[in-house]
């Protein structure tokens, strides 16, 4: 008789054995930190003595290990479709460690949600923030993206470019963002999935009407009213609390009835960000009527004449940095070695879990990805 007592899965094996057999397959220093999400669990590596690596890994229970390992091969599918683009969260590798694909992700300085608060991101800093965020919402549109449907800043990572060069010029928009978590991309238009983060979910999503780029600009506009204004929610209260899991806020912000009644009222800020002119922006943006937005292009321009008129230096900066991003997404890169990479998962899940549609669903052709390309 088989010992029952035995792990039949990664997901079952304590945390330091999972450390270990993630640290085997790189040669990775100490595991710093774990966190959970949704659907993946993340473990963060020291990978050098000023660089840090991290692992992706699907959530799954005994009963749904190879569910959790399809959808993930589903997610990192998705991030390969829309190629790579500077302001996107992208893998450099991919295993499979007994039945859990595994993504390898750079570790970036922060996330969004981290800096909110800090009186150090100035607002022309977040201004170009905005203009980068904007630039990698049209990119990933133009390769595949319906909805992103869980836009928020703790889905959206930074990166510090003064971390990583010297002598550059004086100026407030070297943190750029690095757009990431595709677990619930294009779920609505796939399977009729409308769910997100209630916080942050539009209108439509709500009503379970379609999604798109409406969608995105509707993200947008939330996420400036809450950078702009050091934390507030257009509804009209601070996020830390809701982000702190503060007894009874938290609970309250998670029913949908409080979202449902703002949506009633019309979904119009309760504040200003402290300019005429960007506050009519947002309001647009999170106007319930999808029709009603401007188009991401008119949001960008918005926002870069907004940084314009209190930095010519800044706008220089960020308006250089956008064309180089979208310059450097149509060069050559290392797909087809992380196309290879990727396509050896799918084998190994198919085998792992004797279904052959895993193969038809997710390998990347020859073809496709000269498409992609």
């Amino acid at each position: 008789m088989p010992d029952e007592t035995v792990p039949h899965s990664f997901h079952d094996i304590p945390p330091e054995l999972q450390h270990f057999l993630i640290r085997t397959r790189k040669g990775v220093g100490d595991c710093l930190s774990t966190t959970s999400g949704f659907a993946g669990r993340i473990f963060r590596f020291q990978a050098g003595t000023a660089t840090e690596t991290c692992v992706k890994v699907p959530l799954a229970t005994p009963a749904t290990v190879g569910e959790a390992a399809t959808r993930f091969l589903r997610e990192l599918r998705l991030q390969r479709a829309m190629y790579y683009h500077q302001f996107v969260h992208w893998p450099f590798d991919f295993d499979l460690i007994d039945d859990a694909p595994i993504a390898w992700f750079r570790f970036w300085d922060s996330d969004l949600a981290a800096l909110i608060e800090d009186d150090r991101f100035t607002f022309e800093g977040r201004l170009g923030m905005l203009a980068y965020l904007a630039a990698a919402l049209d990119h990933c549109h133009m390769k595949g993206l319906v909805a992103h449907q869980d836009l928020k800043p703790e889905n959206v990572f930074v990166q510090d470019l003064r971390r990583v060069a010297s002598g550059l010029p004086d100026a407030s928009i070297w943190r750029i963002p690095k757009l990431a978590d595709f677990g619930s991309v294009n779920l609505a238009s796939e399977c009729g999935v409308f769910d997100g983060t209630k916080a942050y979910m539009a209108p439509e999503q709500w009503r379970r009407m379609p999604l798109g780029r409406h969608t995105s600009v509707w993200s947008l506009g939330l996420i400036a009213y809450e950078l702009l204004t050091f934390g507030q929610h257009p509804v009209g209260e601070p996020t830390r609390p809701w982000r702190n899991r503060a007894s009874g806020v938290f609970n309250r912000w998670q029913k949908k009835r409080m979202w449902l009644r703002w949506l009633d009222g019309g979904c119009r800020p309760t504040g200003t960000v402290g300019d005429a002119d960007l506050d009519e922006l947002i309001r647009r943006c999170l106007d319930p009527d999808p029709a009603g937005r401007p188009a991401i292009a008119g949001f960008s321009a918005a926002i870069l004449s907004a940084l314009r008129q209190r930095s010519s230096a800044d706008y220089e900066q960020a308006n250089f940095r956008i064309v180089h991003a979208q310059d450097v997404s149509s060069s050559n890169h290392d797909w087809p070695y992380l196309d290879k990479r990727f396509n050896s998962v799918v084998a190994a899940v198919a085998e792992r879990f004797s279904d052959p549609s895993v193969l038809d669903r997710y390998l990347i052709s020859e073809e496709e990805a000269a498409a992609l390309a």
